[in-house]
C-alpha cells in the first residue's frame, strides 16, 4: 500500500479511541495516540490527517508527520441526529457529513466556514469525495454532486443499489455499491462532467464486501475498505479488476492514501 519512500502507515481504532502508526513493511506498531473519540472515516490533505468521529460529531486533526493531535473541531449539533460518518479533503477545505448535512471546514483555522448547515443535503450520507469544484456524496441509492462554491445540488445519479464509499482519482469518481442484503459488490466509475456511470462487479472469490464505508484513490490503485472480510481491496483503475486483498487485523471502516501512505481506521 505504500511507496518505497514511505516509512509509516497509520490506523485508527473506533473502539479504543486511538490512532496507531505502523511500519509499512513489518506492520509493527510504532506509536498509539489517544484522540478521545471514536475513529471512523479518515482523510488526508495539507499535511494533516482528518478523522471523523461518528457519534462524537467532531473532526480530529492530526499532524501527518508524527501523529500529534493539532485540534478537535466541534461540528454544529443544532440538527439531530448529528454524527460525522464521512470526511474528505479538496477544493481547499475539509468536507464532512454531519447527520444529513455537508459541512465545510477551513483547513487553516479549523472553523466551520460554510456548507449546508441549515438545510439537509442528503438522507443518509455514508461517503464523500472532492473533485475539482464539486463534492460528491454517497446517499443511499443516489450519488449526489454538490457545488463546492455554493453548497447547492448540481446533479445526481440514481441506481437500484446501495452506495457506500466515494473517492476521486484517475479522472473518475469511484463509488462502491452493493445489491440486496449487501451482496454482489461492485464499483461504479463515474465521469464527473457527463454523469455517465459504468459498473464493474468484483469477481469471485471476493465475498463479504459489507459496508465499505470509504474508498481512496492513489498509489496506483483504488482502495476499498472491506469491513466484512477485514481486508483492504485494491482495484486497478484501468481495468476495474481486483489486484490485491490485504488483511488489516480487524474490520476497516475508513481509508485514505497520500504520498504512498495508507491511513486506515480499524475496529
Amino acid at each position: 500500500m505504500a511507496s518505497p519512500s514511505a516509512q509509516r502507515e497509520s490506523g485508527a481504532d473506533a473502539l479504543d479511541n486511538t490512532v496507531s502508526w505502523f511500519d509499512r513493511d513489518t506492520l509493527r506498531r510504532i506509536r498509539t495516540i489517544g484522540i478521545g473519540a471514536s475513529a471512523y472515516a479518515v482523510a488526508t490533505g495539507a499535511g494533516r490527517v482528518w478523522v471523523a468521529t461518528a457519534s462524537n460529531n467532531t473532526v480530529v486533526e492530526l499532524d501527518a508527520r508524527n501523529g500529534g493531535i493539532l485540534d478537535t473541531i466541534l461540528l454544529p449539533d443544532d440538527v439531530n441526529p448529528a454524527s460525522a460518518w464521512a470526511v474528505t479533503f479538496g477544493a481547499g477545505a475539509v468536507w464532512v457529513t454531519s447527520g444529513r448535512r455537508l459541512l465545510r471546514i477551513d483547513a487553516r483555522t479549523g472553523s466551520v466556514a460554510g456548507g449546508d448547515v441549515g438545510t439537509p443535503c442528503c438522507t443518509s450520507p455514508t461517503g464523500v469525495a472532492a473533485a475539482a469544484n464539486s463534492i460528491w456524496v454517497a446517499d443511499g441509492t443516489q450519488l449526489r454532486r454538490i457545488s463546492a462554491a455554493t453548497g447547492m445540488l448540481t446533479g445526481a445519479i440514481e441506481r437500484d443499489v446501495a452506495f457506500d464509499g466515494v473517492a476521486y482519482g484517475y479522472r473518475r469518481i469511484w463509488v462502491t455499491s452493493t445489491h440486496e442484503q449487501q451482496q454482489d459488490p461492485g464499483v461504479f466509475a463515474v465521469h464527473p462532467k457527463g454523469l455517465f456511470a459504468s459498473e464493474t462487479r468484483f469477481p469471485h472469490p471476493v465475498y463479504g464486501l459489507h459496508t465499505a464505508l470509504s474508498m481512496a484513490a492513489g498509489a496506483g490503485g483504488i482502495w476499498t475498505a472491506d469491513y466484512g472480510e477485514g481486508k483492504v481491496i485494491r482495484v486497478d483503475p484501468r481495468t476495474g479488476e481486483v489486484v490485491a486483498r490485504i488483511p488489516v487485523g480487524g474490520h476497516p471502516w475508513g481509508i485514505a492514501v497520500e504520498d504512498g501512505r495508507a491511513f486506515v481506521s480499524v475496529d
